[in-house]
């Protein structure tokens, strides 16, 4: 990683540690801030393998090549939670440190399978080890809809995953804290307006209320 993209994500994790307002290990379990239940090893295995599936997807990797992206990102979260020190205004660089550490791990994972352009366009999503993705995707899968709605709902997700990051990323560049909320929920919104297209009335009721901010974040 050169020294821009470095710092480009040295910025892009306090502003999602800002924006998640938890630690980060209980933001890997998927609990902790926002009064949000824990999620349960089963849910976690299920919305990585559904994220997995989605970047597969989008880059059209054939069976073998996606089981083994599945299992180079599965793998990254586990050792991700395992290890993370607590977040938290006062431990920021620790936090920092240690995602970079992890996400280059992943890349590297990656990379021995993937090409090059393809893992710059995995990473992008994958590399955020954020637990708004996995509540939004376990949303969408329980759902039950049919391949030809649930793949673009899941496809709009990430790409609201990869543009949040980019995002508060370069909201974090000006110092401006509050910017770096109202970017993400202006991304939420147009994710809204896209996923209305999508589901039905119904779904988009349950959608609202699974996935809305709460808390600090």
């Amino acid at each position: 990683m050169n020294g821009n993209k470095g710092f480009v994500w040295s910025v892009l994790v306090m502003a999602t540690l800002v924006a998640a307002g938890a630690s980060l290990v209980n933001a890997q379990q998927g609990g902790g801030g926002g009064g949000r239940t824990p999620l349960s090893e089963e849910q976690m295995a299920k919305a990585i393998s559904l994220e997995a599936g989605t970047v597969a997807r989008a880059l059209a990797l054939d069976k073998d090549v996606a089981g083994k992206l599945e299992g180079a990102y599965r793998d990254a979260r586990k050792a991700y939670a395992a290890n993370a020190p607590e977040g938290g205004q006062g431990n920021f660089q620790a936090v920092i440190e240690y995602t970079e550490g992890e996400r280059g791990k992943l890349e590297k994972a990656l990379a021995a399978f993937l090409k090059p352009e393809q893992v710059e366009k995995a990473i992008g999503t994958l590399g955020t080890f954020g637990r708004q993705w996995d509540r939004m995707v376990l949303a969408i899968d329980g759902f039950g809809m049919a391949a030809d709605k649930a793949d673009p709902a899941m496809d709009e997700i990430a790409g609201f995953v990869q543009a949040s990051a980019k995002a508060r990323a370069e909201a974090m560049l000006s110092g401006d804290f509050q910017s770096v909320r109202d970017a993400t929920a202006k991304l939420k919104e147009e994710l809204d307006a896209k996923l209305a297209k999508i589901l039905s009335a119904e779904h988009m009721t349950k959608w609202t209320e699974a996935t809305a901010f709460r808390g600090r974040g």
